[in-house]
């Protein structure tokens, strides 16, 4: 029978010169460290921890460390024995990693840090722990950045929507639970299109960033005030009537229209439309709250802006506001379901030269009972309004690139398959990122996809949408602009951005074979199209004189239901 190893003799030179080695490397160790016996009195401390508290190693030995060292917080409260971490780990003998705590300093200063406790263990029992610590000013300091970040508008410095939401949930909370009263207003300013068309968006941006600055100054203690989107903002005010909080509102409005902005020698006065709903034990939910404050809002710019428009019951707005509700459940069940449904229209080329292949826009209808199907013009724009669109446009590119992937030996006879996406998305940095890895996770040629955006959208969005074109178009990814003429902007913007398809907008088309003005302009825009290098799609084609007409002109492609009607995108043959 073999005899186990004999143990090594603690007391043989080797061994103690190996000890006095180790503890001298633990001791000049940079990261602090000390040990505890099993009942959590300190037996060793290195250099490093002697530094950073502040003590002589006499003065730690054998003491306490959860009564010396260890506090809840930086008020002094000490730690019970029965909840302090390390006299979980010597009963449980379980490891404990980055917990954050406060450690105490001989001149009474704390210090937080986080703690890593590790158990000794002699034979077979625990005999105490190691624990090592770090500075947590950094880590705490990184994450009241990136806190910060998730909660505020980078352009102005304000609450963005989503810390706005979540603070007009918690007033409503007080509300129902203390009996409080509260006010929301919802500010739109009147004339920033005007700055912002005429002086570029460098100078809407610096409008946006004074504005805020201007109510900021306005701001009660308890006050939060937010930046929702381009030149809309809140403010949430806390244990107010309702009569308070429209004073509030006129004061703020007041303030706005006193206020000048001057840009390159030019002066703007401004003005704004408030709009103004109570916070009540009664009220429901926070996204109805803030769409009564914007309907209130659009109330006043109905009654010639630069007024104060409060939220009533009685209002007509209600009834709209409670069908709207009611379209964003379902809505929101649609998606859920899976009862979108995803339809394709072809477009054609108007020549052999420029047909390379099927071409189709993929369109989508609501499913609901006895298979009812609902058109997008019933529900997309409250889906834009209540933030869901982005959602919808998800949805499409997962199903649309799936129907591809599914393809794939056909895809050589598809030319492009045009997704839509929306203003919300255009405008949403994290989906950009969305789009990126669905494209790679499967694996369908990027130069087949076409995405749709409205030239309304890419304007107001120009940054983002440069950025969200830049990185696709590397990928191979085409572009096309929808209703293109709609906003008779200039056509500058388009030499930044990789457009592949101008999509004339359909009012000009459908009256091409009876109005010379809309034949003139769709022959204008066709033109400079052209000049510009980019291809021209013609929609609402419904009549082979609408046909007739685009064909002398010179346009590209067609759509419509002259040319064909949508149909079930799982119908669709590739072919030419």
């Amino acid at each position: 029978m073999m005899q186990p190893p004999p143990s090594p003799d603690i007391r043989h030179p080797d061994v103690v010169q190996l000890a006095q080695r180790l503890n001298q490397l633990l001791d000049h160790a940079p990261s602090p460290l000390f040990a505890v016996d099993d009942q959590g009195r300190i037996t060793y401390v290195n250099q490093a921890a002697l530094t950073f508290l502040g003590y002589s190693r006499p003065a730690l030995l054998g003491q306490s460390a959860h009564t010396l060292l260890m506090k809840a917080a930086e008020d002094g409260t000490p730690v019970q024995w029965e909840d302090s971490p390390i006299r979980q780990t010597l009963l449980d003998g379980q490891a404990r990693d980055h917990l954050e705590t406060v450690l105490w300093r001989k001149d009474r200063h704390p210090r937080h840090v986080l703690l890593s406790i590790s158990p000794l263990r002699q034979a077979s029992r625990i005999s105490g722990a190691a624990i090592g610590f770090s500075d947590a000013t950094e880590y705490r300091s990184l994450a009241t950045q990136l806190h910060y970040l998730a909660s505020h508008d980078p352009l102005t410095g304000l609450l963005n929507r989503r810390e706005m939401m979540f603070r007009l949930e918690r007033a409503i909370h007080d509300a129902r639970k203390n009996d409080h009263r509260h006010a929301l207003i919802y500010m739109d300013i009147d004339q920033f299109r005007l700055v912002n068309d005429t002086c570029g968006h460098e100078a809407g941006d610096e409008l946006l960033r004074q504005i805020g600055n201007l109510l900021s100054e306005s701001m009660h203690p308890g006050d939060s005030l937010a930046r929702l989107s381009g030149d809309e903002f809140s403010l949430l005010l806390l244990n107010v009537s309702l009569e308070q909080g429209l004073d509030r509102a006129e004061t703020l409005r007041e303030v706005l229209q006193g206020f000048q902005f001057r840009w390159e020698q030019r002066d703007f006065s401004l003005s704004a439309s408030l709009g103004v709903v109570p916070v009540t034990p009664l009220s429901n939910r926070g996204i109805a709250l803030m769409a009564a404050a914007d309907t209130a809002c659009n109330a006043a710019k109905d009654k010639g802006r630069n007024r104060v428009s409060v939220f009533k019951q009685n209002d007509t707005g209600l009834l709209r506001l409670q069908g709207e509700m009611q379209w964003v459940s379902r809505i929101q069940s649609a998606i859920r379901d899976s009862r979108l449904i995803l339809f394709a229209q072809p477009i054609q080329a108007l020549s052999e030269a420029e047909d390379k292949g099927t071409h189709f826009e993929v369109l989508i209808r609501m499913k609901e009972d006895q298979d009812q199907l609902i058109s997008p013009g019933e529900f997309l724009s409250v889906a834009e309004r209540y933030n869901l669109a982005t959602a919808i446009d998800r949805y499409v590119i997962r199903q649309s690139l799936a129907w591809l992937a599914d393809h794939r030996p056909l895809l050589e006879l598809l030319d492009a398959c045009s997704i839509n996406l929306s203003g919300h998305s255009v405008g949403d940095a994290p989906f950009l990122d969305f789009l990126l890895e669905t494209l790679e996770r499967v694996n369908v040629p990027p130069g087949k996809i076409c995405f749709e955006v409205t030239e309304t959208v890419a304007i107001a969005n120009l940054d983002n949408a440069s950025q969200l074109f830049f990185h696709l178009s590397q990928m191979g990814c085409r572009f096309s602009l929808d209703d293109f003429g709609s906003g008779m902007s200039s056509f500058g913007y388009l030499r930044t951005l990789p457009v592949t398809y101008l999509k004339i907008d359909g009012t000009f088309v459908r009256d091409v074979a009876q109005d010379a003005t809309d034949r003139a302009l769709v022959s204008s825009i066709n033109d400079i199209a052209h000049l510009m290098g980019k291809q021209t799609i013609a929609e609402y084609v419904e009549s082979e004189a609408i046909l007739k007409i685009l064909r002398e002109i010179g346009v590209n492609h067609v759509q419509g239901h002259f040319i064909g009607a949508p149909r079930p995108l799982e119908s669709m043959v590739l072919g030419r």
